[in-house]
């Protein structure tokens, strides 16, 4: 059962690059910052929960997940998992491309993928294994295969493409009599992307990215940039830019030992008084109490 939230929160683009991606090598512990911002794809999200118990929000909808339950969430849905209990929940989360996978196993299959994952899906969320036995099972096996280190080898990438194909259908089965989902992404937000990726690649090797820069590689003028960005992303550029600095500090400070000078640079802040600043206006701490708060 969804509990409906009016809680506000803003959104950050989240890269996941294509085919096949792990969200860390290991599962691991639910990300503590997570709590702070709902977070997007342009992939497809698998989840299963190993231990633990929590909330998982999609849009303005919550739902309860414990461990042995899996999680699908589609590109584009906005979405955020904290814990609960008292206890840190561990994920193993997957994320991919089903398009590109599929095409490459067989391009024949690249029309029906591409009609089921944007017209014809309505089941997504957390997805508990006494309500849905076979999706839970098939999402399991997916998530096992790939994490394991030589599971067929030699047919490793058929597999899971084959496999994955089948979920898509399953879930299209248990569509059939819901709502469907509109997932393709708005033409502002598809205009913005050369924008989004030269963001992350700066804040990735600590480097600074104007506005002005973004702008040229949109192809617009710097206030239609402003506008567009605002528009498809629902925060202004310098926003976005020192939310997702935030991001990436909060990461370092609770799963690192690095200094807060080395984080401030890092992620691109220059020096620790605008770490400071940013952490004082978005978070009412401190980096060190932020630091000792989530570690303790």
């Amino acid at each position: 059962m969804r509990n409906r939230s009016n809680a506000s929160l803003p959104a950050v683009y989240a890269s996941s690059g294509s085919g096949w991606h792990r969200q860390g090598a290991q599962p691991g512990p639910l990300e503590v910052f997570e709590l702070n911002y709902l977070h997007y794809h342009d992939t497809l999200e698998l989840g299963l929960c190993l231990s633990g118990q929590g909330i998982c929000r999609i849009e303005d909808a919550e739902t309860p997940f414990t461990a042995g339950d899996v999680q699908v969430i589609f590109p584009f849905q906005r979405h955020l998992s904290k814990s609960t209990g008292g206890e840190t929940s561990r994920w193993y989360w997957l994320n991919l491309d089903p398009e590109a996978l599929i095409s490459c196993w067989n391009p024949g299959a690249a029309p029906a993928v591409e009609e089921l994952l944007h017209r014809q899906m309505g089941l997504y969320g957390i997805l508990k294994p006494s309500e849905y036995p076979y999706l839970a099972e098939m999402i399991t096996r997916i998530i096992r295969a790939d994490a394991a280190a030589d599971p067929l080898p030699e047919h490793r990438t058929d597999y899971l493409a084959s496999s994955l194909y089948l979920l898509l259908l399953e879930l299209y089965r248990v569509s059939l009599p819901l709502p469907k989902l509109q997932l393709r992404p708005g033409r502002r937000f598809s205009a913005l992307r050369p924008a989004l990726n030269a963001i992350d690649a700066a804040l990735s090797s600590g480097e600074d990215c104007s506005v002005a820069g973004l702008a040229q590689l949109c192809g617009m003028s710097e206030a239609s940039f402003r506008r567009n960005f605002h528009a498809g992303v629902g925060q202004s550029p310098g926003d976005y830019i020192a939310f997702c600095r935030l991001r990436r500090a909060q990461n370092q400070l609770v799963f690192t030992d690095r200094s807060v000078l080395e984080i401030a640079l890092s992620v691109g802040f220059g020096d620790p008084s605008g770490l400071y600043r940013c952490f004082r206006s978005r978070c009412g701490l401190s980096p060190q109490e932020y630091r000792r708060m989530f570690r303790t």
